[in-house]
C-alpha cells in the first residue's frame, strides 16, 4: 500500500506460487518505467518462504530495503526503520 495515497497494488495472483514466479514479480515491481516500487525505499512482507534469496537480490538491486515483520513487537520494528543504512 502506498501510504501517501492509500492505494493498494496487487502484484499478481496465481493458483500455486513458486520461487521463479516471485522473482518475476520482483522484476515487474522494480521495473524502471512501470514498476509500482520505483522510487520506493521499503517493501514490508511476511515470512513466507516464497520470498526467496533471488527475490531479495532483485529488490536490493533496485535498491529497495526488503523488510520482514519484526519478531520483537512494534518497538523493535520502529528501531529497524530508524536505523541508519550501513
Amino acid at each position: 500500500m502506498d501510504l501517501e495515497t492509500r492505494r493498494v497494488h496487487i502484484a499478481g495472483i496465481v493458483h500455486e506460487a513458486y520461487g521463479a514466479w516471485m522473482a518475476q514479480v520482483a522484476r515487474s515491481l522494480t521495473d524502471a518505467v512501470a514498476g509500482f516500487l520505483r522510487d520506493t525505499r521499503y517493501l514490508i512482507h511476511d515470512r513466507d518462504p516464497l520470498f526467496t534469496q533471488e527475490f531479495t537480490e532483485i529488490l536490493a538491486a533496485a535498491p529497495i530495503c526488503d523488510l520482514e515483520p519484526c519478531r520483537y513487537g512494534a518497538s523493535g520494528c520502529r528501531d529497524v526503520l530508524r536505523a541508519p543504512a550501513s
